[in-house]
Formats: structure tokens, C-alpha cells, sequence
């Protein structure tokens, strides 16, 4: 089969590492595959396709800090993505963290609600159902300061999110622990099977 990985990094800290672990597992196995990251260099030994540069970030960079913008910028490298997953043409696509500075979701996901490949999703955090941040505390979220904003568009962003990532025909969830499946069972995902599988 042919595995793409997307990812904010390729072969650094926690989830850049988890990708390229995965990749010699499946490639011992006889798979194809290919890590498309948005950040940062790659080791030269994966297949990997870079999505935007350094421009494409800064420029999320500031829709973040202006707009409250962040995951919903990069419009142009994520249209490029897409037309890199056209011609690569995957049986399995393998998100990791999609927030990073360097994505659209908007534009990635109503692009693959088209077509029909396999989606699996290992959330790293609670970003993919929060409307600013990663995380949550004591029931609400982190403050302004992750990502650093000057406005905060919560309901907004959760509604956009909301919209976006329901409805897909073929989207599985993964999480490393029982406490992210069962934060990410009380939202809009719970229309999608929740699988836990521990780090490590």
C-alpha cells in the first residue's frame, strides 16, 4: 500500500519522530510511503514532500497573531498538497498534528471529503476540536499565549472546525491515551470510532 504521513515536522520532537518511526515499520513491512511536514528540514533518507517554506509560515505566523487565523491560513502551499496527493495518489492518508503554521484545513479536508482514501487521524493534543488552542484546563482553554493572538475567535474557530472535519465516509481517530479518546468522544468526533493506541 501507499502510506502519506502529514505533519507539522519530519524526524524531530515527539510527533516528528512518531512519523518516521512508522515509516521504517511500514516500509519493512513492504509499503510505500511518503511524510508531507510543513516545518523545518527532513533527514535525507525518508520520501517526503515539504509543504509551503519559510514564507508560507510567516505568513500563518501573522494571520495567527492578528486574525486568531491558525490552521485556516497557508492557502496556496495546501492547494499545492493537494495536487502532490492527486499524482502520489495514497490508499491510506495518516494525519498527524495539522496545526504548526503551515496548513489549511479548511482547503485539505474539503479536498479529501472528494476522494476515497482511508483517513486515519492520531490526535496528538486537542486541537482539532478546541477553537484556539491545544489544550484545556480545568474546562477551559489556554490563554491568547498558545499560539500568541490578539484576538481570540473561539465559538468561530469551533464552528469552522465543526463543519469542516464532520461528515467524512472513511475517517478513523486515533489517540495515545483513554483520557484524549474520551475528551475527543464528548465532541463533534464522536461521529468517527475513536481507537486508543499508547505511545511507546
Amino acid at each position: 500500500m501507499k502510506i502519506l504521513m502529514i505533519n507539522s515536522v519530519c524526524g524531530v520532537g515527539s510527533t516528528g519522530r512518531i512519523c518516521t518511526d512508522l515509516y521504517e515499520e511500514l516500509s519493512k513491512e513492504g509499503h510505500e510511503c511518503c511524510i508531507a511536514y510543513g516545518r523545518g528540514e527532513a533527514p535525507e533518507q525518508y520520501n517526503t514532500y515539504k509543504i509551503g517554506g519559510r514564507v508560507n509560515n510567516y505568513i500563518h505566523v501573522l494571520e495567527t497573531r492578528l486574525l486568531d487565523n491558525h490552521g485556516f491560513s497557508s492557502r496556496n502551499a495546501t492547494r499545492k498538497l493537494n495536487r502532490f496527493i492527486e499524482a502520489y495518489n495514497p490508499d491510506i492518508i495518516h494525519l498527524h498534528n495539522l496545526h504548526g503554521y503551515y496548513l489549511n484545513i479548511s482547503i485539505l479536508f474539503n479536498y479529501l471529503k472528494k476522494k476515497n482514501i482511508k483517513i486515519i487521524w492520531t490526535l496528538h493534543d486537542s486541537w482539532a476540536y478546541l477553537g484556539h488552542s491545544a489544550y484545556e484546563h480545568n474546562g477551559k482553554e489556554c490563554s491568547s499565549d498558545y499560539p500568541k493572538t490578539f484576538v481570540m475567535n473561539l465559538k468561530k474557530n469551533k464552528l469552522r472546525k465543526n463543519k469542516i472535519l464532520s461528515n467524512f465516509k472513511d475517517l478513523e481517530i486515533v489517540t495515545p491515551s483513554f483520557w484524549l479518546a474520551n475528551e475527543a468522544k464528548n465532541t463533534f468526533l464522536n461521529q468517527y470510532n475513536i481507537t486508543v493506541i499508547p505511545n511507546g
